[in-house]
């Protein structure tokens, strides 16, 4: 999964249009210890930081994501996966994030980190 962003021109609004190509659309994520993400645009959206980062950026390259490992990384990407879907359910979400937290405590340290940083809804 990958993020990308460059380019200094702004964006517009999201319209309905923009939003059903920012499912096809693709961003590329590059994490602290190098590792790269290509994800969905409209999963990457759920992320305030990153959003406001492609807001600023029309045409992104990759966006590097400083102090995230890849490790966390990914794990942040999934969360935001099964909250991007329009599928899942509260129930589904629900018992999706009481899976999400159950890692070993370093893991959940750093996730509590980057919380702020990235998963502002």
């Amino acid at each position: 999964m990958s993020v990308s962003s460059s380019n200094l021109s702004p964006r517009k609004d999201m319209s309905v249009s923009s939003l059903s190509s920012a499912s096809r659309r693709k961003v590329t994520l590059k994490s602290s210890n190098g590792e790269t993400f290509e994800v969905q645009e409209r999963i990457v959206l759920k992320s305030g930081t990153i959003k406001q980062l492609l807001e600023v950026n029309a045409e992104p390259k990759t966006i590097p994501v400083h102090n995230v490992t890849g490790r966390v990384l990914s794990l942040v990407i999934s969360y935001l996966s099964r909250h991007a879907s329009p599928v899942n359910t509260a129930k589904v979400l629900e018992n999706g994030d009481v899976a999400f937290i159950k890692v070993n405590r370093s893991i959940l340290l750093e996730l509590l980190l980057v919380s702020d940083l990235l998963i502002r809804l």
